[in-house]
């Protein structure tokens, strides 16, 4: 004779807390960042010396790159465009972003596409102008990223590069590099990344640097094996969880 029974209540709750569980330690695999180093390469003798670096088919050329917010209708010169920061040229003036004088800018980027996020692999940005490079070209700016697991931004990293003498009015161009020094991934699971741009007020300048380009490079993210198994374990809990309350609603 078949034998039945009613699983105790008590012995499904940690069943269906252990699924759960299972489920965030999935998404926190993703979403998890490494160490990060900076690479400021020679100083450029021009505007465009570094123009040759310059990609159209990063992740936020790619991805739904969009201008979240700007302190002022329009940049400081009409001539340079509100999204010369991520165009994939750099061509002078309308591929160019040049920000206003004072306060900041954030500017933030959504990478669609993926249900897991992207592995970011490097960061790349360039600044420059034909002339005041002591101003024109330093990077002063802070990287914050949301996650699969983390929707609201953190802090990823802040770079504040200006290797020209003040009062140096010549051409000149700048190109910081972060990449990371052991995994070769500065973050896992990204769903966006924010640029928050600001001046140095230290040096006395009263013009920020002229970005000519940021982009972002990565992959999509991929679950290690451990943690498709996780996975599949997370997602027989949701299905589990769903029929035990459409059979508490009969």
């Amino acid at each position: 004779m078949p034998i039945s029974f009613e699983m105790n209540s008590n012995i499904k709750n940690h069943i269906f807390s252990f699924r759960a569980t299972m489920a965030s330690l999935v998404l926190t695999t993703l979403s998890a960042n490494a160490a990060i180093i900076s690479t400021s390469v020679t100083n450029g003798s021009s505007q465009s010396f570094y123009d040759g670096n310059i990609s159209n088919s990063d992740l936020i050329d790619l991805n739904s790159a969009t201008l979240d917010t700007f302190n002022a209708s329009t940049p400081a010169h009409s001539n340079f465009a509100t999204d010369g920061a991520h165009n994939g040229t750099g061509t002078n003036n309308s591929g160019l972003a040049y920000w206003p004088t004072a306060g900041s800018v954030t500017l933030t980027y959504t990478l669609t596409g993926s249900a897991t996020g992207y592995d970011i692999t490097s960061i790349n940005t360039i600044y420059g102008w034909s002339d005041g490079r002591w101003k024109h070209s330093e990077q002063n700016y802070v990287i914050n990223i949301s996650t699969v697991t983390t929707p609201a931004f953190t802090h990823l990293y802040s770079v504040n590069y200006d290797p020209y003498s003040n009062g140096d009015e010549n051409e000149g161009s700048t190109q910081v590099t972060l990449t990371d020094d052991s995994t070769g991934i500065l973050a896992s699971g990204v769903t966006g990344i924010q640029f928050i741009v600001s001046r140095d007020l230290s040096n006395g300048q009263n013009e920020v640097g002229v970005i000519r380009e940021y982009d972002v490079f990565g992959v999509t993210t991929i679950p290690e094996p451990s943690s498709l198994v996780l996975l599949s374990l997370a997602m027989i809990g949701v299905v589990g969880i769903r029929s035990r309350r459409a059979r508490e609603r009969i």
